[in-house]
């Protein structure tokens, strides 16, 4: 395959990193292994040699993975070309480092890693200090929005019904949200919590007739589940993290309830409905949201071409730049 060519390169198939090569027209070039850490990062790197000798690429948009820049750095160094590399940086991924003595070496590795980087991407403008340490040309772009339409949506339930949204990860207030939705099933409403629920968890259900758990769903069912719910719930307790369901949410038209954090209010505005992490409060947002349902569907509507418009300028200005053949941003 001839050189000069920009691939979107990932160890992940993250829905922000797929949206990317969506929105860039690029092929995007993701493996996610599966095994032990050991196992997996030497299938990972072995595939990645691979993947650089095909296409050989002049510009590579990456998902940060601390080995994966690693091995870009090294290729940047062995090509006779210049080869430039913009990194998507996650929240956790930008924070990440290691205890102990190997504290030292993996920042000194980290930072070295770096210097490869033309242009640092984060989600929002509350990571630019944290990215500006690595890297001197940052820029903020939120998830571009799916590409979901309406009729892909489920028919609408009858009476009232949530979809708690949910990864398990260490950021998500789980418990506060399960006896939240206690609350609203004793008042009448249908709770449903996606994604596969660790048992401990799940033992919490039991006396709760009106709430379940999903399981792991197709992207079309999840869809179908997401777009026939009255109100979506997104809880995190990053600051600074703007909540993979909000969006989904967000193309779809479904009324939100979101944590009341600062990243999420200067990004959805009065488009959303905004709690604290305490089960009374949870339980009286999503009311809110289902009786004011009507206003806030046009409001997210109104949202989310304003935000399509603005990410497409951000694109154009920001990121294709540093992509185009013959551009020097040095």
């Amino acid at each position: 395959m001839r050189t000069g060519n920009t691939i979107v390169l990932s160890w992940h198939v993250q829905r922000r990193t797929k949206g990317f090569a969506l929105e860039l027209a690029h092929p995007l070039v993701a493996r996610q292994f599966e095994g032990g850490l050991i196992r997996r990062q030497c299938r990972s790197m072995l595939w990645t040699v691979v993947q650089l000798l095909r296409y050989r690429p002049r510009s590579i948009f990456v998902e940060y993975s601390y080995l994966l820049l690693f091995l870009l750095r090294c290729y940047s160094l062995c090509t006779p070309f210049k080869v430039r590399i913009i990194c998507d940086c996650h929240n956790r991924s930008l924070r990440r480092d290691l205890p102990g003595i190997l504290h030292g070496c993996f920042r000194f590795f980290k930072a070295w890693s770096f210097k490869a980087v033309d242009l640092l991407v984060v989600s929002n403008e509350l990571l630019r200090k944290e990215a500006l340490a690595l890297c001197p040309r940052v820029t903020s772009l939120p998830d571009p929005i799916p590409r979901i339409s309406v009729a892909e949506a489920g028919a609408q339930r009858h009476g009232r019904s949530c979809v708690m949204i949910c990864s398990y990860g260490e950021d998500e207030p789980i418990r506060e949200m399960i006896e939240a939705a206690g609350l609203l099933a004793t008042s009448g409403c249908t709770v449903t919590f996606t994604g596969s629920m660790p048992a401990t968890w799940r033992r919490l259900l039991a006396h709760m007739p009106k709430v379940s758990c999903t399981g792991y769903l197709s992207d079309e069912d999840y869809r179908q589940l997401l777009g026939a719910s009255q109100c979506a719930v997104v809880l995190t307790n990053d600051n600074s993290c703007l909540v993979c369901g909000g969006y989904e949410a967000l193309a779809l038209g479904v009324p939100l309830v979101l944590s009341d954090t600062e990243a999420l209010r200067r990004y959805y505005g009065d488009a959303a409905m905004f709690t604290l992490h305490v089960p009374q409060s949870i339980h009286q947002a999503v009311q809110q949201c289902c009786l004011t349902a009507p206003v806030l569907k046009g409001r997210l509507s109104v949202l989310r071409s304003r935000k399509q418009d603005e990410f497409k300028d951000l694109l154009k200005n920001e990121l294709i730049p540093y992509l185009a053949p013959g551009t020097n941003q040095g």
